[in-house]
């Protein structure tokens, strides 16, 4: 199948893959810090 440039302009979707990237990055900064400040490590 040959989509044309009309076809390719009226594809929408993807615009909640961004915001589980984000979630996902304020999450993973969120128990970064708590699990730096519940058990901190000496640097050697």
């Amino acid at each position: 199948m040959i989509i044309n440039d009309e076809n390719l302009n009226n594809i929408q979707g993807g615009g909640w893959k961004m915001v589980a990237v984000g979630v996902g990055m304020i999450l993973t900064i969120i128990v970064g810090i708590a699990d730096g400040y519940m058990r901190p490590l000496k640097c050697n």
